[in-house]
């Protein structure tokens, strides 16, 4: 999880077999670098409709609402009101999401966390110049 200071937490999570792990990580390696280029307007403000619904929905439940809160000041150290939220919800584009994309590609700041005994899998070298790093 990659906690950042002005757009929240991220992280990856996915299932394999243990012979496909190679294949997976290809696969998110694909995602992160086609993140970077290619973004739909459409598919964004999709996404961006689904947060904002999800952010309304929680407000139902006062455990969300305490625990938007307590992210909020673990994150910016401030506790933004809902409209702040929406507002810069609304401001993110599809520039906003290819430089995240080309941020979380090159940033070098990733690390990998597995369940399971893996035999096989790419080495972080390989990994980081499949991102173009």
């Amino acid at each position: 999880m990659e906690t950042l200071t002005d757009t929240g937490a991220l992280s990856i999570y996915s299932a394999t077999s243990r012979d496909k792990v190679e294949q997976l990580v290809k696969v998110i390696i694909e995602q992160l670098i086609d993140i970077s280029k290619h973004v739909v307007e459409e598919e964004l403000e999709r996404a961006k409709s689904r947060v904002k619904a999800g952010i309304v929905m929680g407000l139902q439940s006062s455990f969300n609402r305490c625990e938007r809160m307590t992210t909020s000041l673990m994150i910016c150290e401030c506790n933004m009101d809902l409209q702040e939220i929406v507002e810069r919800v609304e401001q993110i584009n599809t520039d906003t999401v290819k430089n995240f994309g080309n941020y979380l590609r090159l940033s070098k700041k990733a690390a990998l966390s597995f369940y399971w005994a893996i035999t096989k899998m790419p080495s972080n070298f390989k990994i980081l110049s499949d991102l173009g790093c």
